[in-house]
């Protein structure tokens, strides 16, 4: 009796366990224990990190657009009137820019 004609579940070839199938109907990726927790753990650390630093430039980009802000509204001279703009301008652009990493515009309509 061969391969091709043997009675059973599994399907011809799949003795070496990276084409078994699983519970979810998918096929297995090969990965023992270790390394999918190796891997997931890698994947949620880069989340996680990827959440921080995001609320991290959004922080700084908030404090420098009220920093500049407050300082072209108080502004007495031209070149604190200029140093206000500067810091607001920055703000602004760390701002947005994160905010575009996250949400793009294209998404809210």
């Amino acid at each position: 009796m061969t391969d091709e004609d043997s009675p059973g579940d599994e399907p011809t070839g799949a003795s070496n366990g990276a084409d078994r199938p699983v519970s979810d109907g998918g096929v297995s990726a090969g990965l023992d224990d270790d390394e999918l927790y190796e891997v997931v753990h890698d994947a949620v650390e880069d989340a996680i990190l990827g959440v921080v630093g995001t609320l991290l430039l959004l922080g700084i980009g908030f404090v420098s657009l009220v920093s500049g802000v407050t300082a072209v509204v108080d502004a007495t001279s031209t070149a604190s009137f200029g140093i206000g703009l500067a810091v607001l301008a920055a703000g602004l652009v760390i701002f947005v820019t994160t905010l575009r990493g996250v949400l793009p515009v294209s998404r809210w309509i």
